[in-house]
C-alpha cells in the first residue's frame, strides 16, 4: 500500500488536537484520525489517548475477526477515556470523534464515532462511507432541513456520538471491496468543514502523487480559513513502474 498521513494545526487553533496513527497489522495496514474535543488541552489528550488505546487492543486481539476487533477497540478506548475523564476534573468535558480503516490490496473495513469521516473514491466517483454522528446529520436524515441548509447550519459542528462522554457508546461498521484503482481517505472536519466533497474528489483526481493530493487538501482548507485543525490519510494500492 501507499499511504500517506499528515496534519495541520489550521490557522485558527491555538493547538492541534487532533490525533492519528498508521500501523501495519499483516496483511492489512491500519489507519487512525480522531478528533478531540473538550478545551484546556483535555481534546489533546482524549485524541491521543484514542489512538494509544485502539492500537493497545489490537495488538492484544489479532485473533478476533475484523470488524470484532475494530468494534472492541473503540469500545475499549471509550472505556479508558470515561474513566479518565472521571479521575481528573480538567478533563470532566473531554472526548473524541475517531475514524478508523482496516485496509488491504482487496477490501477495507471501517469503524467510527463522531463525524470524522472515512470517503472511497474509484472510477464512479467519491463516496462517504461513514455516516456523521451530528446534529445537523440527524436533521437532514429526518427531512427537516435541506443539504443546503445543513452546509450553513449554525449546529453543523455539534456532535451526537463520541469516544469518551458516555459509559458506553455505539460503533458503526462499515466494508468495502476494493480495485486497484480505489482510494481511501480517511478525514477531521477540518478538511470536510472547509470544502465540500466536490472539491475533495477533485484533488484526489487532479494531483500526481498521494503526498501532492493531501498537501492541496490541507493548503485549500487553510486558505478558505482553516478553524480547525486538519488531518488526513489517504491510501492506495502502490503503482508498478
Amino acid at each position: 500500500m501507499e499511504i500517506c498521513a499528515k496534519t495541520h494545526q489550521g490557522m485558527v487553533r491555538e493547538l492541534n488536537e487532533d490525533s492519528y496513527a498508521v500501523s501495519e497489522l499483516t496483511p492489512y495496514h491500519l489507519l487512525i484520525v480522531a478528533d478531540g474535543m473538550g478545551g484546556h488541552q483535555a481534546g489533546e489528550v482524549a485524541s491521543a489517548m484514542a489512538v494509544e488505546k485502539i492500537r493497545e487492543y489490537i495488538s492484544r486481539h489479532t485473533e478476533e475477526s475484523i470488524p470484532q476487533l475494530l468494534e472492541q477497540a473503540l469500545h475499549y478506548a471509550n472505556e479508558q477515556i470515561y474513566i479518565r475523564s472521571k479521575e481528573n476534573a480538567s478533563y470532566a468535558a473531554m472526548g473524541t470523534t475517531v475514524v478508523l480503516c482496516c485496509i488491504s490490496d482487496k477490501e477495507a473495513y471501517f469503524a467510527n464515532v463522531g463525524d470524522s469521516r472515512a470517503y472511497l473514491l474509484g472510477l464512479d466517483g467519491m463516496e462517504q462511507i461513514t455516516e456523521d454522528h451530528s446534529l445537523v446529520m440527524e436533521l437532514l436524515r429526518q427531512g427537516e432541513i435541506t443539504e443546503e441548509e445543513a452546509e450553513l447550519h449554525p449546529q453543523r459542528n455539534v456532535i451526537t456520538r463520541a469516544l469518551g462522554t458516555e459509559r458506553i457508546t455505539e460503533v458503526d461498521l462499515f466494508h468495502c471491496e476494493l480495485t486497484s484503482e480505489d482510494m481511501v481517505l480517511l478525514c477531521s472536519d477540518g478538511l470536510t468543514g472547509m470544502l465540500s466533497d466536490q472539491e475533495i474528489a477533485s484533488v484526489m483526481w487532479e494531483a500526481s502523487s498521494l503526498e501532492e493530493r493531501v498537501d492541496q487538501l490541507i493548503e485549500l482548507a487553510n486558505e478558505r480559513g482553516g478553524y480547525d485543525n486538519i488531518t488526513i490519510i489517504a491510501a492506495t494500492q502502490k503503482k508498478e513502474g
